[in-house]
C-alpha cells in the first residue's frame, strides 16, 4: 500500500548565516513572498551593513533574479558599473 505523504508544516522562525547577496536575498523573498515565515534574523561577523565595508559582488546574471524580487531599481541607483577586470593565478601572474 502507497504511504501518505506527510508535510511538515512551514517554519515561523528562520536564521540566515551570511548577509553576502544569497542570504539578504532569501531574506527578502522569505519576507514578501507568502511563505508563512513571520521572523527572519540575519547573522552576519559584522553588526552592520553599509556601503565601502566588506568585499564588493559581481552580480552578472543575478541582477534578473533581484529585478524579479523587486529590488532592480535599488540595485541600479547603489551599483557600480564594472569597469574593468583583472584576474590572477595564485602566484600573482596576470591572466
Amino acid at each position: 500500500p502507497e504511504l501518505p505523504v506527510m508535510l511538515a508544516p512551514s517554519p515561523r522562525r528562520v536564521a540566515i548565516v551570511g548577509a553576502g547577496i544569497g542570504g539578504l536575498a532569501l531574506a527578502h523573498a522569505l519576507r514578501t513572498l507568502d511563505t508563512g515565515v513571520e521572523e527572519i534574523s540575519v547573522f552576519d561577523r559584522r553588526n552592520e551593513l553599509k556601503p565601502g565595508i566588506g568585499g564588493g559582488i559581481q552580480i552578472n546574471g543575478g541582477a534578473a533574479v533581484l529585478e524579479r524580487l523587486g529590488l532592480g531599481g535599488e540595485l541600479k541607483a547603489l551599483a557600480l558599473p564594472v569597469r574593468r577586470i583583472l584576474s590572477r593565478k595564485s602566484g600573482g601572474f596576470e591572466l
